[in-house]
């Protein structure tokens, strides 16, 4: 079914999802911190997630990263968490 014959609160759903997507710089440090990461043998999508995940001066407590696979972030210092209760 094509989008513009979804219901409203659909639609609104999936407004309120793009929402959370928000798009941040990646500089010299989280440059060097993935090139960290992929020598460990991490993929380059993992690398981007641990960095955003990981604490910094924006948030000094860290995010949490939503994956179905939490187990391929131990160790790494992020919180991985399942999206499933």
């Amino acid at each position: 079914m094509g989008s513009a014959r979804r219901a409203p609160e659909d639609r609104l759903a999936a407004s309120d999802r793009r929402r959370s997507i928000r798009i941040e710089a990646f500089g010299t440090d989280a440059a060097v911190t993935a090139t960290e990461l992929l020598r460990f043998g991490h993929s380059w999508a993992a690398a981007h997630a641990i960095r955003a995940a990981r604490p910094c001066a924006a948030h000094p407590t860290g995010r949490f990263l939503l994956t179905p696979t939490p187990k391929t972030y131990a160790g790494t210092g992020v919180q991985a968490v399942h999206p499933d209760p």
